[in-house]
């Protein structure tokens, strides 16, 4: 899976729809990109293995041959964000960009993805979008889910929801 595909779905959605749609499908990134947001938001996405297109063609065909086999392979080069983030001391959705987060707030409110688009002037697409990338950080499979876990973790505060 690539990362930036025509079409206007990007290969971290793609990965998680995939990953949704049949949980035993495994992916394995091959793509120029090695910032550490994009190798997290991928492997977050459902993603078993990242490899760099410049890297060496025989680790893609080991990464390939270890996501058959349900294990991870991370290229060399990227492994360091994966390490930055999992020593990373974090706040439970932290990590929710300030559109996310105005989203979750519509989410607690009740809010459609049309009336969200209306509210915020954007797409609905865009609205499935930020959805879909909340509950990939949430780590949440439901968009119900997100009013709980948003209470219960103090993203979003009641006082916030009345009315």
């Amino acid at each position: 899976m690539d990362l930036y595909m025509p079409g206007g779905m990007d290969g971290i959605e793609a990965t998680r729809r995939l990953r949704e749609i049949t949980p035993h499908t495994q992916v394995v990134v091959l793509t120029a990109h090695t910032d550490d947001e994009r190798v997290i938001a991928a492997l977050r996405s459902g993603a078993i293995g990242y490899i760099r297109k410049e890297s060496d063609p025989q680790l893609l065909v080991d990464a390939i041959r270890a996501a058959a086999a349900g294990q991870s392979m991370i290229d060399p080069a990227v492994a360091g964000a994966v390490l930055r983030d999992m020593t990373q001391t974090r706040v439970p959705g932290s990590d929710l960009t300030e559109r996310e987060q105005e989203i979750l707030l519509e989410l607690a409110h009740g809010r459609t993805n049309k009336e969200i688009a209306a509210k915020l002037v954007i797409g609905e697409e865009t609205v499935k979008t930020h959805v879909g990338n909340i509950l990939s950080k949430l780590h949440l499979r439901h968009r119900h889910q997100t009013i709980v876990y948003a209470l219960k973790n103090g993203l979003v505060n009641l006082n916030d929801i009345e009315g």
